[in-house]
């Protein structure tokens, strides 16, 4: 198929590529579910989604929901999804995903999915289980899609401007509802077609949920509308067996796979500790990382773990996007590997933005890619100036893929048009962008920035200690921010005092041998720190949560 460029990537190319596949190609295999952790597998063909399409038509429209209405997905990754979704976009009803309450347990999960409701109000909420009570929505069931009639399907509507929300991954806040248009899913899904790239005869592979822009866009929509194929299997499935994919990836062929950074962290760490009698990864040529910095570490790491069980030197590409760009604002060039860059002490030092320890003089930043054809990047300093090639600041984007907007119940607030702050920091070298932090979580201690990246990372190489946060917390006697971190930590840590000791007094000391001057260690229990729905640390909503501990106490 020909590679348009900008101005010929048309509003309706995605729909246009189901209909192509399912008229040209209908028996070739395209989504292959895994249901369990014996592999079992139900496999949909192009001919089977373009009735899975009419089937989740049919249904919404027999229920009510017209063009332009909300739809609230709450469905696990299978058929069901598919069918709402395409469902939904054909009658050009506008979806939203969230992560299944079928799947989540607590308050503080339900509040989060009732966020979501409010946010968007949808007509109709799509689920598999018993959600949360709403007054204002229908509830249709997943069987009520999957048996509706596809003869009754209603003609698809043409592309109108809102298409679909994206609940923002919220890092630094509460989530937000960012409106996105089929333009612009469909100029993203081209520019991913043509740098990864994906071909017709490809097999991908992914667990990530489809309620995130990584699992829907990066692995589902793309695969449909390159006429690919695809293993999915459902997030709650590597959750229990994280090295299960790699089984998968054999099993399946697949010649690509996506993960984010922390994800494949600890499938190597694990498949270091228990190594398989046999396994065989040299077909998977392209392991696509995102949505998570790529450090230097993890790249030695897929050497040294992935290289033996034949995952090709070049495979691991670092990528970097976002919710509010649609998916991807970079792509590494093909048959490259992986650019590490060491950092140059006196330049480094110089920049306001950042400061380096004398423990850090051999860290390195890990280079993403180049920006999209017909998408624009430039590095900024605090006043909005630019700065030169290989100066650290902040990473504005320019791009037809941006959101256009922002959902609150019933108010639609048209994105601010110019450059979006993407809140990162980095620089490029030449065409070629460094993620170095997030701008909107450095610490500022006695006019010193604090890479939270940094002592979160130094911390985690304390033996004991798992996933943390740090962050800072304004001192109005000292009239500067605390630098205050939270650990997670196994449960027979929390219950012996000696080793909860041991624990503070280790990271304690892995900071100080870096420079680091931490007011406060805490310790909580594996799993409690706030995470958002990609798995990322929450740092503001971390600091709500100690802050709600002590009120507590």
């Amino acid at each position: 198929m020909d590679r348009p460029g900008l101005a010929t990537v048309p509003d309706d190319a995605f729909f246009a590529s189901l209909d192509r596949w399912a008229r040209e190609r209908p028996d070739s295999p395209a989504l292959h579910f895994v249901e369990d952790l014996q592999g079992s597998t139900v496999t949909c063909n192009y001919s089977e989604i373009a009735e899975l399409e009419r089937r989740g038509a049919s249904a919404l429209n027999a229920a009510g929901v017209t063009a332009g209405d909300r739809v609230l997905l709450d469905l696990p990754t299978g058929r069901a999804f598919v069918a709402a979704i395409l469902g939904a976009f054909r009658i050009g009803a506008v979806p939203a995903s969230v992560a299944p309450m079928a799947q989540r347990r607590g308050d503080a999960a339900e509040a989060e999915w009732l966020h979501h409701v409010e946010a968007i109000l949808p007509r109709a909420i799509v689920t598999s289980g018993e959600p949360p009570k709403t007054e204002s929505s229908l509830i249709l069931q997943a069987e009520d899609l999957l048996d509706s009639a596809p003869e009754s399907a209603p003609d698809r509507v043409a592309s109108s401007t809102m298409r679909y929300v994206q609940f923002s991954s919220g890092s630094t806040g509460s989530p937000k509802a960012l409106v996105l248009g089929m333009p612009g899913i469909a100029f993203n899904l081209e520019r991913m077609r043509e740098l990864i790239p994906i071909h017709d005869d490809d097999h991908i592979l992914s667990w990530l949920p489809m309620y995130h822009d990584m699992g829907l866009f990066g692995t589902m929509l793309l695969t449909l509308y390159t006429g690919s194929q695809i293993t999915l299997m459902d997030p709650s499935l590597f959750a229990r067996s994280p090295l299960f994919w790699f089984t998968i990836i054999e099993r399946s062929g697949a010649r690509l796979a996506v993960a984010p950074p922390s994800a494949m962290k600890a499938s190597f760490e694990l498949l270091k500790r228990r190594p398989p009698k046999s396994l065989d990864l040299s077909l998977c040529k392209r392991w696509i990382c995102g949505s998570e910095q790529v450090t230097p570490e993890l790249i030695a790491q897929y050497h040294e773990v992935l290289g033996p069980y034949g995952a090709p030197e070049a495979g691991l590409k670092p990528v970097y996007g976002m919710a509010e760009i649609t998916l991807t604002a970079t792509l590494p060039p093909l048959g490259r590997g992986q650019v590490v860059e060491k950092i140059d002490r006196r330049r480094f030092e110089q920049n306001h933005l950042a400061e380096l320890t004398d423990a850090d003089t051999g860290i390195g930043w890990t280079g993403v890619g180049h920006i999209l054809r017909d998408q624009k990047v430039k590095i900024v300093d605090d006043a909005g100036q630019p700065l030169p090639d290989g100066q650290i600041g902040h990473i504005l984007l320019d791009s037809p893929s941006l959101y256009i907007g922002t959902l609150l119940g019933d108010t639609f607030t048209p994105r601010p048009p110019g450059w979006h702050d993407s809140g990162d920091l980095g620089y490029l070298r030449g065409d070629e962008l460094f993620i170095t932090g997030r701008a909107r979580d450095l610490i500022i201690k006695n006019g010193r920035n604090y890479a939270p990246e940094r002592i979160e990372e130094l911390a985690s190489t304390v033996e004991g200690v798992g996933r943390g946060a740090a962050y800072g917390v304004f001192d109005p006697d000292r009239q500067t921010e605390r630098a205050e971190l939270i650990v997670e930590v196994h449960p027979r840590v929390l219950g012996d005092p000696t080793q909860r000791d041991g624990v503070r007094l280790g990271v304690r000391q892995a900071l100080a041998r870096a420079g680091y001057e931490l007011d406060a260690v805490r310790l909580c229990a594996r799993g409690s720190l706030p995470r958002t729905t990609s798995g990322k640390i929450r740092r503001a909503a971390c600091r709500d949560f100690v802050e709600a501990q002590e009120g507590a106490a």
